[in-house]
């Protein structure tokens, strides 16, 4: 169970300012906590409640940069949100569609000759980075999200993103587009 302390609205603002600072073992830190709190299907129901545009911004450009527990948040938060479709879109911007295409592009190839249990992203812990990025848009890819992905000015990320995704690897990735 996740305590109650965790429950109050100024926790998640507290994390998301700590998530964002200079210190990378803060945002660490921080993308842990916010990705533990977004688990509880409960907790996160009642918090995405709340407006808060930084909460997808935050998390999808701290996933784009490398950081592993970011990844995790920002899944568990478009698993369990019933509404992710309204806060993706309302947080599509050029800088999100941006981090989207990032996220897909910095994905590691898969080595053939390797077993799937020595690949770092093996690890359920940690989903790969091009299938996160299609279940992040297919959860989310409903009204306002689709209205504001295909604007003019985000053509180059949302090129870049789909043609990632195309030619991903990952056959869940690919499927998705």
């Amino acid at each position: 169970a996740v305590p109650a302390c965790l429950r109050h609205p100024a926790v998640e603002d507290a994390l998301q300012l700590l998530a964002s600072g200079p210190e990378a073992q803060d945002a660490d830190l921080a993308c842990e906590l916010l990705a533990y709190i977004y688990s509880n299907v409960e907790i996160c129901q009642e918090i995405s409640r709340r407006p808060n545009l930084r909460r997808v911004e935050t998390l999808l450009r701290l996933a784009s940069a490398e950081v592993p527990a970011a990844c995790r948040g920002l899944l568990a938060l478009a698993r369990h949100s019933q509404d992710w479709a309204e806060a993706l879109g309302a947080a599509m911007s050029p800088e999100v569609a941006e981090n989207l295409a990032l996220l897909a592009e910095t994905e590691p190839p898969l080595e053939e000759s390797s077993p799937a249990s020595t690949h770092p992203a093996a690890d359920r812990q940690e989903p790969r980075k091009q299938r996160l990025a299609a279940e992040i848009l297919l959860r989310g890819f409903d009204g306002l999200a689709v209205t504001r992905f295909i604007r003019p000015e985000l053509s180059d990320a949302r090129k870049r993103l789909l043609n990632a995704l195309f030619v991903s690897q990952d056959l869940s990735a690919r499927i998705s587009v």
